[in-house]
């Protein structure tokens, strides 16, 4: 599988979609984790779109590579982590006061 970086190359990675796996030889499809896009060397952020090519490859050699995909998925980003909530000063033997930070949209 061919998938492309931030800058418009395309790289090759077989550790995401490899035909020799049993299970994609199972299904007869792999999926990619939206983990993979976020990551080096694709370096992808929010809402850009995913393009990849294929190239089969068996014991008699490699396919032409496929065109890139015309039905695109964004990418998706990781939620934020929230803070741990803290104890507010208005904290007494009558009440608790919980304090945290919202978080924001991306």
């Amino acid at each position: 599988m061919l998938i492309e970086d931030s800058t418009g190359n395309f790289i090759e990675d077989t550790s995401v979609c490899n035909g020799a796996d049993a299970t994609t030889l199972a299904n007869l499809f792999c999926l990619v984790p939206m983990t993979t896009f976020w990551a080096s060397p694709y370096s992808r952020v929010q809402a850009d779109p995913v393009k990849a090519k294929i190239i089969a490859i068996n014991e008699r050699g490699s396919s032409a590579t496929s065109p890139e995909n015309t039905d695109l998925v964004q990418v998706e980003t990781v939620p934020q982590q929230m803070a741990a909530p803290t104890e507010g000063s208005d904290t007494s033997n009558l009440q608790i006061q919980v304090v945290w930070s919202a978080l924001s949209a991306p």
